[in-house]
């Protein structure tokens, strides 16, 4: 139950712990989405970078921010943290993904085109007696 698991992390996170707030960070984006969470994500790496906390929720910022299709705000949260021995790798290889996918290096360049659907036969047959 993820609406009660962020109402249990969002109450020990109101006394000041970091870590609490990660997990009520993401037992909304279990429970809502990214959308619903990616701000709760932003708000922790803002207040708490410079701890672990803080970095996981920066990284998981980047993720969220990549799965929505900004791809700008993700290559910035994946690149603050290319400084953080803890995180660096994993950052760096996210960074690489993104930059070996043309769909996420430009986005509106590469947006999915609709699927072309053969005619039916009957139309097939009517068209080829012309």
């Amino acid at each position: 139950n993820y609406d009660e698991a962020t109402r249990d992390f969002d109450a020990l996170a109101g006394a000041g712990d970091d870590n609490s707030a990660l997990w009520a960070a993401r037992s909304v984006r279990e429970g809502s989405g990214c959308s619903a969470a990616v701000n709760r994500f932003d708000q922790l790496a803002g207040r708490a970078y410079g701890t672990t906390p803080g970095y996981d929720a920066t990284f998981e910022a980047g993720e969220c921010y990549k799965s929505m299709g900004s791809f700008d705000a993700a290559r910035q949260r994946f690149a603050r943290l290319l400084t953080v021995p803890s995180h660096a790798a994993r950052a760096q290889a996210e960074l690489n993904k993104m930059t070996s996918n043309p769909d996420q290096r430009y986005p509106a360049a590469h947006q999915a085109q609709p699927k072309r659907v053969a005619p039916a036969p009957a139309q097939q047959m009517n068209n080829s007696a012309f």
